[in-house]
């Protein structure tokens, strides 16, 4: 081809191209700009560029970049483009706001080209409008400031990263004191966490899927902070099969995981708790319980979740208490109270229940939580305990105390509704004969056949009672004293055909049966029982085994009998120095010492010289209000010996002096005791013990608890006597400071072949012991009863296997 026609061809060639790109500039949907190198003026927009920048061609023409840039000045831009003087065919790249002619601002990305325009050097600069695109970074980055996420940016081709300033905050970093290289991360995660991590983000680069990770970073101060990660790959070169940029967020989950751990130790308490533990949502249906509930109720989980609680219901729970039990939850508040469940295979068990709501954070009831705590042994125990407490535990019968209790209420009943009701006191004729000649045994063998014949000669409704000794009673509601001596009567024929055998001997027995009435006219418990006691005594007199009926001159013959007999006998020998001390050792289980622990026990002389015991006066004492002056006559003769044995340089054992329940609180008393105390400074007030019984400190509480305490300031100490006889309850235990707890001898004589029994000693020693009381076991009459109470670490013992009361006069050549 010759030259000419090459030249033409180029032209062609050249003007073609030259279209095409004038094509293109004027169509572009972006904006162009081509501005001169030198000066800066525009010199060339396309019609986009126009249009959307507001200014015409010619307007442009006297114009420079820096005019649309209200964050640029001439200099700064200067400084942007020089380099682009050197490196030709480069292209810079970056983000600005271009202000149109109306003021209104926008946001572009500029890319920038030196090139050749109209011969001469010129700037091309091709703009993207990316105000949308900032607008949803500029939403983004409001959620994820809101979020108070950090968030992050990683080139995944030159390993350099940013992050937001809460990242940075999360960590305590300043922006100054971040290495813009992603090892500088990588190397503050736990050491326990970097390979879990790092194979995380490698399979999600792999899958282009999204991760979520948590991990441990080091904060600037030193400690751990918990932070979950999330990311995604972003952009991915296809050609190459590799990432090219990452971005994501962190957000700081330490108090999570704090609360976390914080349940799951909460759990843990509640899995190893010995409570029950039940979970339920609002209607009742259980969504969580523990193992504990499971094991007793004998469920598997999955039977009971889902579930209504009423599943464990024993069905004997009334509507009404259940309704309350829901009423109460729903308003908020806690409810409480003993309630009996059923377990799977259908037996029955109780609970103590604690039921309370539990809130949202809007304040409002999600859930209700359920402790329980199976209670089934302790009811049953307390109901032993209370029977005890009603009972006699060799007949079986009512004892004296609740016998009283039943009493009193039919006397308000009487009053109340003008009813009448009988009382029979009745005495066995003979009884002593049986006792002292075939022993203790015997006399209890004849007591129970007795009691069964009371039983069964008597309507079902009638109480029968066992008042002590040989001495029973019957209480017959809303029954007149006709028919009541008729019942008198059937008894009569049935003892008048009994015989009691024994020994290959037979016995007969008489009984000597007082009635009186109850009725509106009745006024006190003692009247009532001292008019029943006249009637029976006028029976005996009558030649016994037969009835009578209390009339108004019976009081005045029995009274007068019974108080020249006791007054005159007892303050003669009050006066006449006829009472005499004994005393009985108490020694500390499982030791071969000698005791240094004695009871003084007291005992009447009659004018023969004859021993009586206090079985026989202490009631008169009692009832005749002689009590103070026996109690002043015991402490004295007790001081008087301790004062004598100190002298000869003797060792003064711990002595245990018994008072009389009525003296509780008596201010004579209590001063005669100081004054008793001051006399002899020489008296180790700390070898004296003073022996109260369970009933009178009951009965007299506050009384009880001033009197022990002013005296136990002198270093006197006490000890409660016959505890159990009347137990219902531990409570006021707590609030009598008492050093030394005897447990009745009616528990302890039978401990050996009664589980009842052993039971009730068992609970009494475990429960003084944690209240820092010493046990002192009483009635302990065979090894077999030593045995067993040496099993239960009774501290002390008392008994006459361990040792019989001896005169105190000759307790130092005991010693």
């Amino acid at each position: 081809m010759s030259l000419e026609k090459k030249n033409v061809t180029e032209k062609k060639k050249n003007a073609a191209i030259e279209e095409s790109f004038r094509y293109i500039f004027e169509n572009s949907l972006n904006e162009i700009f081509v501005f001169d190198a030198e000066t800066f003026k525009f010199i060339k927009a396309n019609r986009g560029a126009c249009k959307n920048i507001g200014y015409t061609q010619e307007e442009l023409t006297q114009l420079t970049p820096v005019d649309i840039k209200p964050e640029m000045n001439l200099e700064t831009f200067v400084q942007l483009v020089e380099p682009l003087r050197t490196r030709a065919k480069e292209i810079i790249q970056f983000e600005t706001i271009h202000q149109r002619k109306n003021g209104s601002s926008y946001f572009v990305e500029v890319h920038l080209q030196l090139t050749h325009f109209l011969t001469k050097p010129a700037f091309i600069a091709i703009i993207l409008d990316i105000s949308r695109r900032k607008e949803v970074e500029n939403r983004l980055n409001l959620v994820i400031d809101g979020a108070e996420l950090g968030y992050w940016d990683w080139n995944y081709v030159s390993d350099e990263h940013f992050v937001n300033d809460r990242w940075l905050e999360m960590l305590g970093l300043q922006r100054s004191q971040l290495d813009n290289q992603v090892d500088d991360w990588a190397n503050r995660l736990h050491p326990d966490d970097q390979q879990r991590v790092h194979k995380v983000i490698e399979q999600s680069i792999k899958s282009k899927k999204p991760y979520t990770v948590e991990f441990r970073i080091r904060h600037q101060q030193g400690h751990w902070t918990w932070i979950q990660g999330s990311g995604a790959v972003v952009a991915y070169d296809i050609d190459n099969h590799s990432a090219l940029r990452l971005c994501g967020t962190h957000q700081d989950i330490s108090l999570r995981k704090q609360n976390e751990e914080q349940i799951k130790k909460l759990l843990q308490a509640v899995e190893q708790s010995p409570s029950l533990v039940i979970i339920t949502d609002t209607t009742g249906n259980i969504e969580y319980v523990n193992s504990k509930i499971l094991e007793l109720t004998g469920y598997f989980a999955d039977e009971v979740i889902g579930k209504n609680i009423c599943i464990l219901s024993s069905g004997k729970t009334t509507i009404n208490d259940y309704r309350e039990l829901w009423n109460t939850l729903k308003s908020g508040k806690n409810w409480r109270g003993i309630l009996q469940n059923k377990k799977k295979n259908g037996d029955l068990y109780w609970s103590q229940e604690s039921f309370a709501p539990i809130k949202d954070s809007n304040d409002q009831v999600s859930h209700f939580i359920a402790i329980q705590e199976d209670i089934t042994e302790a009811k049953k125990l307390s109901e032993q305990l209370n029977y005890q407490a009603s009972h006699d535990p060799l007949t079986d019968l009512i004892n004296r105390r609740e016998f009283e209790n039943r009493i009193n209420r039919v006397i308000a009943t009487a009053k109340t509704t003008n009813s009448v009701h009988v009382l029979c006191y009745l005495d066995l004729d003979h009884f002593k004969i049986i006792n002292d000649t075939c022993t203790h045994i015997a006399g209890d063998e004849l007591l129970k056949q007795f009691a069964k014949i009371l039983k069964n000669t008597f309507r079902y409704r009638d109480t029968v009672g066992r008042l002590g000794g040989d001495e029973f009673a019957i209480l017959l509601e809303h029954c007149s004293l006709q028919q009541a001596e008729l019942h008198a009567q059937e008894l009569l024929t049935k003892i008048s055909n009994f015989q009691f055998y024994w020994d290959n001997k037979n016995f007969r027995i008489g009984v000597s049966i007082g009635i009186t009435d109850i009725t509106t006219n009745t006024k006190s418990l003692s009247d009532l029982l001292s008019n029943a006691d006249i009637a029976c005594y006028s029976a005996k007199n009558a030649g016994r085994n037969c009835t009578h009926i209390y009339q108004k001159t019976d009081s005045i013959l029995a009274s007068n009998r019974k108080e020249l007999q006791w007054i005159s006998k007892i303050n003669q020998a009050l006066n006449e120095n006829l009472f005499t001390l004994y005393v009985q050792p108490i020694y500390q289980l499982n030791t071969t010492n000698s005791p240094d622990h004695y009871e003084v026990l007291i005992r009447m002389q009659d004018t023969n010289g004859d021993i009586i015991l206090p079985g026989a006066f202490l009631p008169a004492v009692e009832r005749f209000n002689l009590s103070l002056q026996l109690d002043q006559w015991v402490i004295r003769a007790v001081f008087n010996w301790i004062k004598q044995t100190t002298e000869k340089d003797i060792n003064v054992p711990f002595l245990s002096i018994n008072l009389s329940g009525k003296n509780l609180g008596n201010k004579h008393l209590l001063y005669f005791i100081h004054e008793q105390l001051n006399n002899n400074s020489h008296l180790f007030a700390n070898k004296i013990c003073f022996e109260i019984t369970e009933t009178a400190a009951i009965n007299k509480l506050i009384d009880a608890q001033d009197f022990i305490s002013e005296l136990s300031q002198r270093g006197v100490k006490f000890s409660l006597d016959d505890f159990g006889s009347g137990l219902s309850s531990f409570d006021y235990l707590k609030n009598l400071p008492v050093d030394y707890l005897k447990i009745d001898g009616q528990f302890v004589k039978n401990i050996e072949d009664d589980a009842v029994a052993f039971a009730l000693v068992k609970s009494i020693n475990e429960i003084g012991h944690i209240m820092g009381k010493k046990t002192i076991a009483e009635f302990v009459e065979n090894e077999e009863v030593l045995k067993k109470l040496s099993e239960l670490n009774i501290d002390y013992v008392q008994g006459y296997y361990i040792g019989k009361p001896e005169p105190l006069d000759q307790f130092l050549s005991l010693e």
